[in-house]
């Protein structure tokens, strides 16, 4: 039987600047924790790099991993199954202070910390499976705050918690970031959460880009067809989501088709093009590259850019 080659990422470019704080969104199997590894050094891609101040970083390659190591930490989805169970809080927190060479007082640490993250200090002394998730949450979060980085990248850091203690854990993290003064790479499926934490999205399909720019602008007023299926997808309770305009790319019409689609894609044209309900013969056979409202090329950095030959009222097409 002949193997098919499933590409994770392809042609993903972004840029993250001190303070900024980016939110990624696709639905399961997009590439946002693919990502995620690159950007921490854990997989090294098959072509292209990853550069962290200018200077490329390859998890081959030790070179300059030590301070991307101390400057880029992750919070991990599960928290039970990212802390070790057989080692107390207060030594799991510690644990990366060891490992990078960290100097000071490590109890003294932990205490600030675990104070930080709403924790009392008997924390410590106890096995993360004696704390609730959301009290395991929290203690991942010191323990990515342990070494003093100047990056968080938080991997669907709520999607496994109770909907009573997400809001806590997003309003945490939303104030560690300010405290610290910390720049946040937020990979959620959940558009609901990334409006609340993000001023940047990028939006995932297939381990492409197909739309990025201001929160507001891509939440807002979204271009591509997919962005409005997802936004669509959100639970609305008391009005906390706002649901695209009607003249938004996509009208309200929701896509066909499962999420995962048919391995091989469309071949050169777009890869939404199965499943959307607008799609034209010219989208089946050209690739739309991402760029802003009328531009022929990229556009300045920041911009609104969607993939799509309809985005900006079709104003993209040539």
């Amino acid at each position: 039987m002949r193997r098919r080659q499933v590409v994770a990422l392809d042609g993903v470019s972004l840029d993250v600047w001190p303070g900024d704080r980016l939110g990624i969104v696709g639905e399961s199997g997009s590439g946002k924790s693919t990502l995620a590894r690159l950007l921490l050094a854990l997989e090294d891609p098959d072509e292209g790099e990853v550069r962290f101040r200018g200077s490329p970083v390859r998890a081959s390659c030790r070179a300059g991993l030590g301070a991307l190591r101390r400057n880029v930490q992750i919070v991990f989805q599960d928290p039970l199954g990212s802390l070790d169970p057989r080692m107390r809080v207060g030594a799991s927190i510690a644990e990366p202070l060891r490992s990078l060479g960290v100097e000071g007082d490590r109890d003294q640490r932990v205490a600030e910390l675990l104070e930080a993250v709403g924790l009392p200090p008997g924390a410590a002394r106890r096995y993360p499976h004696q704390l609730s998730g959301g009290q395991r949450q929290r203690v991942a979060i010191a323990r990515a705050l342990a070494p003093r980085p100047s990056v968080l990248v938080a991997d669907e850091p709520v999607s496994s918690l109770d909907v009573s203690v997400r809001a806590q854990v997003l309003n945490l993290l939303d104030d560690l970031v300010e405290r610290y003064g910390l720049t946040l790479v937020f990979i959620s499926h959940d558009l609901g959460v990334v409006r609340h934490v993000a001023d940047r999205v990028a939006v995932l399909y297939r381990g492409r880009i197909v739309e990025e720019g201001p929160a507001d602008a891509v939440l807002g007023s979204p271009a591509h067809p997919y962005t409005q299926a997802l936004l669509e997808a959100v639970p609305r309770v008391g009005g906390a989501i706002t649901a695209p305009p009607a003249e938004a790319c996509g009208r309200g019409r929701s896509p066909a088709g499962e999420a995962a689609g048919p391995l091989d894609g469309p071949g050169a044209g777009c890869d939404y093009s199965w499943r959307c309900p607008l799609a034209e013969a010219r989208c089946a056979r050209e690739r739309p590259v991402l760029r802003g409202p009328g531009r022929p090329t990229d556009g300045p950095a920041g911009e609104h850019k969607a993939a799509c030959h309809l985005a900006f009222g079709g104003r993209m097409a040539p």
